[in-house]
């Protein structure tokens, strides 16, 4: 990219994410994974076969063997990614950088799906990686054989690194689709450019299937639907869009959305070389298709993925609609610029009230287990045999997190810490990363033979002494 001023509009937009994740930075929360990769010091990537998430986590930690918390030098690195992204998505759409396309491109890295991914420490900069290697593709869009080959090495690298960002390019490769569609090309150039991009996506796809990937079948799995194929596709793209509703419904970044649609569409009503209404019917059909398909493969998963760290594609198709309409306006009313700013501002602070959200949960929660094990203290033996199991479904949400959730519902969907039994990412790591003693299991650690010998019941919790060391605590909502 030759662009004079090209360093000032990579500080702007890292500017931009770096205040969008500045809460996040500050709040210092372990998320998930970060709970046991903080303590142990493991990699483990190859399990789901991100091979350069591996080797890039060995690089950033300058170490073949153990990584440590780093943070929040890798949060930077993920910004800056994202930064790079943002350029690239704004010069292959509109060609030329600008300050407010810079800031219309902000979904890209500011998605409400893509806080999750930000939240993890150890994770993030590969995340990000993932989301923008198939953008760099389209910058040789126009050179078939060149486009062809970066296109199913950028598909590599994405699933390499986190295979959720595969439907990235599907969307890139849609909406380039419908840019040559109404700039009136003829039918067979357009038809060899879908050719291209179906024929690298799944040699892409393909080599990584059979070639790479380690078949995983757990919590999610990697085999594609055999019965009821259509079925059960429908079923999974039902979910998406159900998922897209519950996390825009009566947010006003719903009604930005709406109106950015109809910019979207005025712009490729002006736009146009060719019949101006079937323009609108065409771009119409992108954005539905677009939102249709944004899970990519993992729609033909027998068990996809459903957290929501997994819906990359949201943020590029929102990037995509509102830097396509920057420079719309209605009556001298700039009002593709009104709805960048409005929307980029409604981002930034729904990140920073989940990051708000998140710390709170996380001081919740931290406060409940030093009340329990000040309890369990006076009832445990002083050689530390012991085991604890939490047999309750949990603590409820700090009440800043319930405040939030009412202006931001996606953070009803993202992971709170809420000392939930059964779930190894919770109670369990939290306890062993505080230096607790004793032993945390996932499974009842007494049976009918066991007698009980103490109960103490508080307005927290009640905790159950039984005759081997075995204590079932239950936390009060």
């Amino acid at each position: 990219i030759k662009e004079k001023d090209l360093w000032k509009y990579f500080a702007f937009i890292y500017a931009l994410y770096f205040i969008g994740y500045f809460g996040l930075i500050l709040a210092d929360v372990y998320y998930i994974d970060d709970l046991k990769r903080s303590k142990d010091g493991y990699f483990d990537f190859l399990n789901f076969s991100r091979y350069l998430s591996e080797n890039l986590s060995k690089l950033i930690h300058l170490n073949l063997h153990h990584n440590t918390d780093i943070s929040p030098i890798t949060q930077f690195i993920a910004m800056m990614f994202l930064s790079f992204g943002s350029i690239l998505l704004v010069k292959i759409i509109s060609k030329q950088l600008s300050y407010f396309a810079l800031i219309a491109s902000t979904p890209l890295g500011l998605s409400p799906f893509f806080l999750e991914n930000m939240s993890y420490k150890f994770d993030s900069p590969f995340m990000s990686i993932a989301i923008i290697s198939p953008i760099f593709a389209f910058l040789f869009f126009r050179r078939n054989f060149v486009f062809f080959i970066i296109s199913i090495l950028m598909i590599l690298i994405t699933l390499n690194t986190y295979q959720a960002g595969n439907s990235i390019y599907i969307i890139l490769s849609l909406f380039f689709i419908f840019k040559i569609s109404i700039q009136a090309k003829q039918l067979h150039y357009i038809f060899n450019k879908i050719t291209i991009c179906i024929i690298s996506y799944v040699i892409g796809m393909g080599i990584y299937k059979f070639f790479i990937l380690k078949e995983t079948d757990g919590y999610v799995s990697s085999g594609i639907i055999k019965e009821n194929f259509i079925t059960e596709v429908f079923k999974n793209i039902s979910k998406t869009l159900n998922i897209y509703k519950e996390v825009l419904h009566n947010s006003a970044y719903e009604y930005i959305l709406y109106f950015a649609i109809i910019a979207f569409l005025i712009a490729t009503f002006k736009q146009a070389k060719i019949n101006k209404f079937n323009s609108i019917t065409i771009g119409v059909f992108f954005i539905i298709i677009s939102f249709i398909l944004s899970q990519g493969s993992y729609l033909i998963l027998t068990k996809p993925l459903w957290d929501s760290r997994a819906f990359n594609a949201f943020g590029i198709i929102l990037a995509i609609i509102f830097i396509y309409t920057i420079k719309t306006k209605i009556y001298k009313i700039e009002l593709g610029k009104i709805l960048a700013i409005f929307g980029t501002y409604f981002l930034i602070i729904q990140a920073n009230s989940y990051a708000n959200a998140l710390k709170a949960q996380d001081e919740f929660s931290k406060m409940r287990i030093e009340f329990m094990f000040s309890d369990l203290n006076r009832l445990t033996p002083l050689d530390n045999k012991f085991q604890v199991y939490i047999k309750s479904g949990g603590i409820n949400n700090a009440p800043t997190v319930d405040n939030s959730a009412a202006n931001f519902p996606i953070i009803n969907r993202l992971v709170f810490q809420r000392l939930s039994s059964n779930w190894f990412w919770s109670a369990n790591s939290n306890f062993v990363n505080l230096g607790l003693k004793g032993e945390y299991v996932l499974g009842p650690c007494n049976d009918s033979e066991n007698k009980i010998i103490q109960t103490l019941d508080t307005s927290m919790h009640k905790i159950t002494k039984y005759d081997n060391n075995c204590f079932i605590v239950e936390f009060h909502k």
